[in-house]
Formats: C-alpha cells, sequence, structure tokens
C-alpha cells in the first residue's frame, strides 16, 4: 500500500535506539559546464480582478469556514495570481562556479526503527571532481547537501510479507554554501530570506510585534539564509498552487482561532503553527553523523566523514558517459544548443516552473527517473511517458507501481498543464526528463513557435527555490497574501 503524506515532523517511541546503515555512496561527474543560474523568486499578482476570481471560484464551490480549500479548486486561478517570476535576478552562486566539473552524489541512509524502516535519500553535489588514476575521490572533498526525501516502510501485521510506504518528507536543504565570499547587505531587510508558508506568518508576526514597539520594519530571523546554517524547505513549497493553497489554508485557520483576540502577533502564530516545516537535526542521518563526527554543520561532510560513520562504505564513481544508459529519448548525447537561463521570456519562465512543479509531484510518486511529454492544445492537455521510469527504492508490487506512475502522470495532466499554460491560455509542447541524481531536460514550445532546449541542475536546486526572496519582493507577498486570506474569509459559507 502507499501513503503519499507528507508529515510536518515525526517522532517515533524508541526512535533514540534507531540504527542507521549507509549501503553505498553514488558519485557521477558532471560532463560540461552549466549554464550560471539566477534567483528567480514568486511574483504575486492581487488586485481586482484577481480577487474577483479567486472569490467566484469560493463562493461557487460553496467552500464552508473551517473545511480547507484544494488545491484543485484553485487551478483556475492560481496561475494567474502566483508565479515564478519571468525576471530574472541576482546570479547564484555555487563552490568554484558553474563551469566547474563536479560530482553529483546520492547516499541511501537505511534508518532501523523497532516497527519501521526509514529510506533517507541524501542528495547533492560536491565542490570539484578530482580523482585518481584508481578512481579514488580526493579525501578533501567536500559533500553539500541538496535535498532529503525520507520514505517510511512499514510491515502490514495482518498480512506478513505486505508492506505500506509513506512519503515522510522531501526537502530542500537550504543555507549560503559560499559564506563570507558573498554580498550581505548592511540592511538586515534586505539579505536573502526565505518566503515559505511558514515565513509569511512568522515574518508578519514579528512585524506586528516590531510596530508594537515603534520599530518600523523587521524580519523572523529564522529565516534568513546564513553560511553553515541548514534551514529546510519541503519541495511543495516550489510549487506556486501549492503554496498558494497552503499559505491561504493556514492564514484562515489562523484568523478563525484568534476572533476572541485582538492581538495581531496571536492570528499569525496560530497560522504559523499548522505550516511547521522539518528540522534537518531530527533526521536520523544528520543526527547519527553528528554523534560519530562531532560536526556541528547539517549541511556539508567530506568523505572522511562518512567513512567514519560508516566504515567500509561502497564508494560508486561513475562518469557521466556511464550513467548515460538512462538519458532521456530525443535529447542526444550534447546539449551545445541549450538556453541562457538569464532570458526574461515566458519560455525561460515556464521551463523553471517546470522542473519545480514536476520534479516534485515525482518525489511524490516515488520517483528517481522520469520522461514524459505533455502537449496542451485547445485547452486540451495530453500526456504520454517517453522514458521507463525508476523508482527511489525497490518496489515489488507491480500494482502499486503502476499506480504510483500513474498518479504521477494525472497530477502532470491536470495541475501542471494548468499552471505552465496560465490556466489554458496558450498551447504548450514541453518534452520532460528528470534524473534526481543529476539533470533535468526540457524541450518546450509555446504556441507552436521556436523550440528551445534547457538543462538544469537538479542536483542542485535548493540555490535556486523561488521561495528565497529579499526586500521589496518579500513585502509584496507579505500584504498580498494578508489581503488574500480576509477576502477568502469574507466568502466563505458559515
Amino acid at each position: 500500500m502507499f501513503n503519499g503524506g507528507n508529515n510536518g515532523g515525526y517522532t517515533y517511541p524508541g526512535q533514540s535506539m534507531s540504527r542507521v546503515s549507509i549501503p553505498n555512496l553514488i558519485v557521477v561527474d558532471t560532463e560540461m559546464p552549466y549554464k550560471p543560474c539566477y534567483q528567480r523568486t514568486y511574483d504575486i499578482n492581487v488586485n481586482h480582478g484577481t480577487l474577483n476570481q479567486l472569490e467566484n471560484a469560493l463562493s461557487g464551490a460553496g467552500v464552508k469556514t473551517g473545511r480547507p480549500i484544494s488545491e484543485s479548486l484553485l487551478l483556475a486561478n492560481a496561475p494567474d495570481i502566483m508565479n515564478i517570476a519571468a525576471a530574472p535576478g541576482k546570479q547564484i552562486l555555487i563552490p568554484n562556479g558553474w563551469d566547474t566539473k563536479r560530482f553529483r552524489w546520492v547516499m541511501l541512509a537505511i534508518e532501523t526503527l523497532d516497527s519501521d524502516t526509514l529510506y533517507h535519500y541524501i542528495q547533492g553535489y560536491t565542490d570539484h571532481s578530482e580523482v585518481s588514476f584508481n578512481r579514488n575521490l580526493d579525501p578533501r572533498t567536500t559533500f553539500y547537501i541538496n535535498t532529503i526525501t525520507t520514505i517510511k516502510k512499514t510491515e502490514d501485521f495482518t498480512r506478513p510479507g505486505v508492506y505500506d510506504y509513506q512519503l515522510m518528507s522531501t526537502y530542500n536543504v537550504i543555507t549560503d554554501v559560499m559564506g563570507s565570499s558573498g554580498f550581505q547587505p548592511a540592511n538586515i531587510t534586505d539579505r536573502d530570506s526565505l518566503i515559505r508558508p511558514q515565513d509569511v506568518y512568522d515574518t508578519l508576526s514579528q512585524q506586528a510585534i516590531a510596530h508594537e514597539h515603534g520599530i518600523p520594519d523587521s524580519i523572523d530571523g529564522s529565516s534568513i539564509i546564513a553560511p553553515g546554517m541548514a534551514t529546510t524547505s519541503r519541495k511543495s513549497n516550489n510549487n506556486p498552487i501549492s503554496h498558494l493553497t497552503a499559505t491561504l489554508n493556514a492564514g484562515v485557520r489562523g484568523k478563525l482561532l484568534s476572533r476572541s483576540s485582538s492581538d495581531p502577533a496571536s492570528l499569525y502564530c496560530e497560522a504559523s503553527g499548522s505550516l511547521t516545516e522539518w528540522s534537518i537535526a531530527r533526521n536520523g542521518f544528520i543526527s547519527a553523523l553528528y554523534k560519530a563526527t562531532g560536526i556541528v554543520s547539517s549541511t556539508s561532510f567530506t568523505l572522511a566523514d562518512i567513512e567514519q560513520l560508516s566504515p567500509g562504505i561502497k564508494l560508486d564513481v561513475f562518469t557521466n558517459q556511464q550513467v548515460k544508459a538512462v538519458n532521456a529519448p530525443g535529447f542526444g548525447t550534447s546539449y551545445e544548443t541549450e538556453s541562457d537561463l538569464h532570458g526574461m521570456d515566458i519560455t525561460t519562465s515556464v521551463a523553471l516552473t517546470a522542473m519545480n512543479v514536476i520534479n516534485g509531484y515525482a518525489a511524490e510518486s516515488f520517483l528517481r527517473v522520469a520522461g514524459i511529454s505533455l502537449s496542451v492544445v485547445n485547452g486540451v492537455a495530453n500526456v504520454l511517458p517517453t522514458a521507463a521510469p525508476q523508482f527511489l527504492l525497490p518496489i515489488p508490487d507491480v500494482r502499486l507501481q503502476e499506480m504510483l506512475i500513474e498518479q504521477f502522470r494525472i497530477k502532470v495532466e491536470t495541475h501542471a498543464s494548468a499552471m505552465l499554460t496560465q490556466n489554458y491560455s496558450y498551447d504548450l509542447e514541453l518534452h520532460y526528463f528528470m534524473d534526481m541524481y543529476t539533470d533535468t531536460l526540457i524541450r518546450l514550445s509555446i504556441n507552436h513557435g521556436y523550440e528551445q532546449v534547457f538543462r538544469l541542475a537538479t542536483f542542485a536546486d535548493s540555490l535556486f527555490t523561488p521561495v528565497i526572496t529579499s526586500g521589496f519582493q518579500r513585502g509584496n507577498l507579505l500584504d498580498s497574501y494578508n489581503t488574500l486570506v480576509d477576502r477568502t474569509l469574507g466568502v466563505m459559507v458559515y
């Protein structure tokens, strides 16, 4: 069986007795330099038109007070309200630059508890890719953590040999990998910070308290991106529809629970409480690494650290050519014609949105490798598989495999198609291939125009998640969500 729930945190009786083993560490070198990446945060568009559309959708569905709003209900309106910015921000830095050859890596850490097994898939990149003649890695190589996906496997006690699988979490690990070499504005409100749904209300709460004491502006310190400090963000936060739905629901809940209070900070605290993100320190692998090595940083480690935790760990070193067996049909063997990621055109924006949205849906279905073709013509979407899917972990139940693949296909055909076409305002032809360990490849054309090719670094997508923002953009998001919550409450049926 399968449970796609994504809990905000987990604690098991006897968790302190858990055992962590690491069967292997797989590293794959990069083939060629990557195009520089640029920050693109969320754009939110709240005006009379979008507010009226939202009100009509909610009143037409008869949404009752206290009942959560579904993503499906917002599908027709979300693309007009919230999207990933078309205009690029500052260039994103990565250790040694985007033109440096490095390793992309993935490690499976198996945590055994009393009655459950947790599979932690930790994925990321290194600072370089130097190896010896015998294919041994440079022991000084730094491994940066990009994402962690945790799946729980539990045996059904009523049916021995039958297992339930639950997606416990899949999140980006966000930090300032460049440390002091990056520019830090003197004004704290201009620094890079996070705008996850939780941060929306944490910051609004902080501002409400500050205003009471005559302080004009402030920011929740826990949302600031700082060197050596790891913050997690659910992969679903990278999806505009999911971000909008989660934040709206939490805001409505906060207002309902705090109606008896005149303190605006209490409203925001109530809202934030239902959006708590994962604490990376509670991850079984991170906890075991700390106990074995004493290293405080939970954002990076060396090969020596892992060998201290798991002596004799199997290290599999592959060249990019060796993994081409699972390459995407129709993408060829080189990407010399790939497009620049600095474009302000709608095609570049759609490509980046596709990576965030579709990769998130793939993770929800336990997919490590996925390839599809999405065609949207005159508002009708059609999805066809183009590559044999591969799962993160062995799933012997064929019916479960089929269900997970179909779940992914439906999400792309219904949710992603609406988001990528601004609610079907234009035709789209998109060919997509994702390997969690390496890259996301996208070929797309809009309204049957010129086709562009994009190669996006899946292995480092935490560096360019849209929940990273600063300054004016943060303020606009905060003000807009306040307005959206008020208008949503105004049309709910009591």
